[in-house]
């Protein structure tokens, strides 16, 4: 399981262009599980399994994992990602336990591996990795995806000057959607203005909008913080 901040890395992306990889690659949205089963049951069914051959799509969840083990990958792991998995549960409770049994009684001995990936920290941890949950002890990896560091985060600027790198990193840290935000042929300071100060930009709502999904309850404590 891949964790992490919003915005930290370009997510499962990677693995989902990634060439000489068989892999299918889910991305899951805050839709209606009815929905989200469609979406997932027509991604599945692109690859060459013998469901296709009758169904247009899944009945139910239980249907649409256990087609997983189908997958047409020879001796290579049967290698499923589904990013934004907290989606996938809030919109069914029940994902986790379904998820829970066909690993104890046909996975986990079979040559499945199954990455889930997401951005609702809390959640994931809350929900998913404590100790009251289903997929408790299941997991075979768990990784919380961190920030860039320093040197890394200044690759983004490759032609600024050390001063104008450390401005850049003071401003954006080291999270990649924010820093690919800024044009390196672009000075920190056009940036700034162009890219946080005008409405419109992806950044300029950003502290509201982190504020208001980490405190939901806590509005009027966010728009506080915010002043």
């Amino acid at each position: 399981m891949f964790y992490m901040g919003e915005g930290v890395w370009e997510k499962p992306k990677r693995l989902e262009n990634s060439a000489g990889i068989n892999r299918t690659f889910f991305s899951c949205t805050q839709s209606t599980d009815r929905v989200q089963l469609s979406k997932f049951s027509r991604q599945l069914l692109r690859e060459d399994i013998p469901a296709k051959k009758y169904i247009s799509e899944f009945t139910d969840w239980e249907k649409a994992f256990r087609g997983i083990l189908d997958l047409p990958y020879g001796e290579n792991k049967k290698l499923i990602v589904i990013d934004e998995f907290p989606y996938m549960c809030k919109g069914n409770k029940s994902i986790p336990s379904i998820l829970q049994n066909l690993w104890d009684m046909e996975f986990k001995d079979s040559n499945v591996m199954i990455v889930l990936c997401g951005s609702a920290m809390g959640f994931i941890e809350k929900e998913l990795l404590a100790e009251k949950n289903p997929l408790y002890g299941r997991a075979t990896g768990i990784y919380r995806m961190k920030e860039m560091g320093f040197y890394d985060a200044l690759r983004f600027f490759p032609n600024y000057s050390d001063a104008d790198k450390v401005l850049a990193y003071a401003v954006l840290g080291g999270i990649p959607h924010y820093l690919n935000q800024f044009n390196p042929e672009l000075s920190v300071r056009e940036n700034i203005k162009r890219n946080i100060l005008t409405k419109g930009s992806i950044l300029y709502s950003e502290a509201d909008f982190l504020l208001h999904k980490r405190l939901p309850e806590k509005s009027d404590r966010a728009w506080n913080c915010a002043a």
